[in-house]
């Protein structure tokens, strides 16, 4: 179990939440084509009572708590390193990213325009008057359902509490990062070929699906593994915690190569 206390500084209470262990049901349930498959892991994980987050708060989370929910489950999947293969705009040759998803989270916004808050209510101002709230994860899935346009002016009509959704929509979808920052940023890459420096986007819910779907090949062998040598039934092989399945299959793997060792 993973015990998560946070909060996304717009004036909201800590955010307290429980993640239980990754299962291989849990890896397999993963659709990468599913632009909301992070979000439908966090609910799946989490384990609500005692004021703790349940599955049915997270629609209610800001895209700021959200995503730092995602980056202390890929903390204890992963690790705080983040590590990516790019290529080059320039040359087109192979680069490695690599920096630290705690530095990432901890780096100002990228659009970072100036707003007074948050106040009690957790809501902000902007200089002319303009107050608004961040947007919630479920408001933010509604408005991509709805396409680019008439989603982005959906999520601001209800973000917006006094003033004009429309009088400057620029500014207050900076506003409304500003106050609740993604971990949606670019990062900066060197190219070792040309040595041109360029910004990589990086999106923690994107990459941590995709880290998890690229491992699949691994949680099919491992689960063939322990049938082979177990006789269980598959659902108690997927039931088990990632970490267990993986260090039954390394130990069933090991016995397998002494095994040959002695019969040759």
């Amino acid at each position: 179990m993973v015990e998560i206390v946070i909060g996304d500084g717009a004036g909201r209470r800590p955010v307290r939440a429980r993640l239980r262990p990754l299962t291989g049901a849990d890896e397999l349930m993963l659709d990468g084509e599913d632009p909301g498959a992070a979000t439908a892991l966090l609910k799946r994980l989490l384990i609500g009572g005692d004021g703790r987050l349940d599955a049915a708060g997270v629609d209610a989370l800001t895209v700021s708590e959200h995503d730092r929910l995602l980056a202390a489950l890929f903390d204890t999947l992963y690790g705080d390193r983040v590590e990516a293969r790019s290529a080059c705009r320039g040359c087109g040759q192979g680069m490695e990213i690599n920096f630290s998803l705690a530095s990432l989270a901890a780096a100002p916004p990228e659009t970072e325009v100036a707003v007074a808050g948050p106040q009690p209510d957790g809501s902000f101002r902007l200089g002319d008057g303009l107050r608004f709230r961040p947007p919630m994860i479920g408001e933010l899935a509604a408005a991509a359902a709805m396409g680019e346009a008439e989603g982005l002016a959906a999520l601001r009509r209800a973000c917006v509490l006094e003033g004009d959704p429309e009088a400057d929509p620029a500014l207050l979808d900076s506003a409304l990062e500003t106050a609740a920052p993604a971990l949606t940023r670019d990062v900066v890459a060197t190219c070792p070929d040309c040595g041109a420096p360029q910004p990589v986007r990086f999106d923690l819910a994107r990459f941590l699906v995709a880290m998890l779907l690229r491992e699949r090949a691994f949680l099919l062998r491992e689960t063939h593994l322990l049938a082979a040598t177990y006789a269980w039934p598959l659902a108690e092989i997927l039931g088990l915690s990632r970490a267990d399945r993986r260090a039954l299959a390394r130990l069933c793997a090991a016995e397998g190569g002494t095994a040959q060792r002695r019969a040759a």
